[in-house]
């Protein structure tokens, strides 16, 4: 798959900047969590700094690689990975360059091994044929490798599959420079996670040979904060829904929950924002024909009242 011109914007940041000691006290950088509303859990990714100097030891860019582990598979977490979503308030909001990359995890890697095979003296044996990368195949013919050549499959969807690893850059770069970052404490970027169940999703920072966590100064030195790592708490009387709100709009399910399932079951509409809600005759699976019929009886028929599932 191709990555995109802008990971290789973030690999370069990454290797080419000299290293510097942090100006002042260390700055840190750290976690905190801002709680859920309509099953979307919000983690703030904040900063502190004193560096203060202009163009000298201001802050100039950001290499954050962020790893996400979630707790609970019910909970089914989703993160908004969008640009808009992840930079929105941020004090990095108006630099040239920003990114949010989720990181494809490996499905699977398959190999093809090519080989040329030729007569050997009988019976083969390795003194016989003592070319590295050589075998014998029987006792007639022996085979060495010419190449082997893989391909990588990556898992679907990303930004569903947890723990993954969430790549945020922001660079501050011509033609279109802003103001550095100067002292103060700020927020970096907001983790948008839709949640449909009590779960506990832990954010921490992680390494490789061409991403690590660093700030940037305007003359092109890195340097490296603290890192505070937190994990959030998530359980269901947050959300505050009643079954059969699929839409999670508060209160009574009325028309627009009908609607809003029957647009997901027959359309491929949103799915519903916790899926135990879209579930009315809580019969168990994901909702179906049932379940809307179900919500049709309450609302205009006076039928049961949707039944919460656990």
């Amino acid at each position: 798959m191709r990555l995109g011109w802008w990971v290789l914007v973030f690999i370069l940041a990454n290797i080419s900047s000299v290293v510097a000691s942090d100006p002042g006290n260390p700055d840190t950088a750290y976690v905190e969590c801002g709680g859920v509303s309509q099953a979307v859990l919000t983690i703030k990714i904040m900063f502190v700094t004193d560096n203060s100097g202009g163009d000298t030891n201001e802050i100039d860019g950001f290499s954050f690689p962020i790893y996400i582990t979630n707790s609970g598979l019910a909970a089914n977490p989703a993160l908004d990975s969008t640009v808009a979503t992840t930079y929105a308030g941020s004090a990095a909001g108006g630099f040239s360059y920003l990114r949010s990359y989720v990181v494809p995890q490996i499905d699977s890697i398959v190999c093809d091994t090519y080989m040329t095979c030729s007569p050997a003296p009988s019976p083969c044996s390795i003194e016989v044929i003592p070319q590295p990368g050589c075998f014998c195949q029987n006792d007639t013919t022996f085979c060495c490798i010419d190449s082997i050549k893989c391909d990588t499959f990556y898992r679907p969807n990303p930004p569903s599959a947890f723990p993954l690893q969430y790549n945020l850059t922001a660079l501050n770069a011509p033609p279109f420079e802003s103001t550095t970052i100067g002292a103060g404490r700020y927020l970096y970027a907001n983790l948008k996670i839709h949640v449909q169940d009590t779960t506990t999703i832990c954010v921490d920072t992680h390494s490789t040979e061409t991403v690590s966590l660093f700030f940037l100064k305007p003359n092109n030195q890195k340097y490296f904060p603290q890192w505070v790592s937190k994990c959030c708490k998530v359980v269901t009387t947050d959300f505050g829904y009643k079954a059969g709100d699929a839409n999670c709009s508060g209160g009574n399910p009325n028309l627009a929950d009908i609607v809003y399932l029957i647009n997901y079951i027959f359309k491929g509409g949103p799915r519903p924002c916790i899926g135990r809600l879209g579930d009315a005759n809580c019969s168990g699976g994901a909702p179906n024909l049932a379940d809307a019929v179900y919500l049709v009886n309450y609302v205009f028929k006076s039928g049961a009242a949707p039944i919460p599932c656990p």
